[in-house]
């Protein structure tokens, strides 16, 4: 099954679609901000050039809704940096793995399967570093 392609654009309506209080004009100004940032890698590109539109795939989509959420805690550039590669690491994971981390997280998420993304902030918000990933939900 292939995911659908969307643009920022498509992709910041979507997301607006889920929040009450979201602008999708501004998601949009985000996202592509993170992707020029290197923070969100999109699945390719359409057209050209410096304005060629950032295509997403499901796990850009996901990232994106992440990292917006996280960018709500007015977390610095550093910190969001070390955020964004924390969105990599997937803990538990099965020992025999066909597919790659995130892929096989967002099947598990999409079967209704409970994760958590786990963010330790150490040192404030202004300054300091990060470290985390996607957990398992607790057990109980």
């Amino acid at each position: 099954m292939s995911a659908p392609i969307l643009t920022v654009g498509e992709a910041a309506e979507m997301l607006a679609a889920l929040d009450a209080d979201a602008d999708a004009a501004y998601l949009a100004r985000q996202i592509r901000t993170f992707v020029q940032r290197g923070w969100l890698s999109p699945a390719g590109h359409r057209g050209r050039g410096r304005t060629a539109a950032a295509l997403l795939d499901r796990r850009g989509l996901a990232f994106a809704r992440m990292l917006t959420t996280l960018a709500r805690f007015g977390l610095s550039p550093e910190l969001m940096a070390g955020a964004a590669a924390a969105l990599e690491n997937v803990a538990d994971l099965p020992i025999r793995q066909e597919v790659e981390p995130v892929d096989w997280l967002l099947d598990e998420v999409a079967k209704g399967r409970l994760w958590y993304f786990e963010l330790l902030l150490l040192g404030g918000a202004e300054s300091g570093s990060v470290s985390g990933g996607f957990v398992r939900a607790p057990k109980g």
